[in-house]
């Protein structure tokens, strides 16, 4: 069967029994982010990167009908905590994924 994963929000329930998982921009937490940085004194106009370590991107699976095995949801949980510890640092550019590849053997 056709199985997908949605992007930059949760599509979900765009096609419940072939989206597995969204992967999202948590635009909710980044205006939350903005918005505290402001009251607090903090805030810095300017681009500003926020990546899985900072809880500006995250992973929906809200209104999928696909079951996945425990260990599956297991193993997503660990490398979502690698990557926001930053002991995973995922490549940015084709060069890097050589490079991350490389490491892998």
């Amino acid at each position: 069967s056709l199985m997908a994963i949605g992007v930059n929000l949760n599509q979900n329930n765009v096609a419940p029994d072939c989206i597995v998982a969204s992967k999202i921009k948590r635009v909710d937490y980044i205006a939350y982010y903005a918005n505290q940085s402001a009251m607090n004194g903090g805030f810095d106009p300017g681009p500003e990167i926020m990546g899985g370590a900072e809880r500006g991107v995250g992973l929906d699976r809200d209104g999928s009908k696909i079951a996945l095995p425990d260990s599956v949801t297991s193993q997503l949980t660990k490398l979502e905590a690698l990557i926001a510890s930053g002991e995973l640092v995922i490549p940015e550019t084709l060069d890097e994924v050589d490079a991350f590849l490389a490491n892998q053997s």
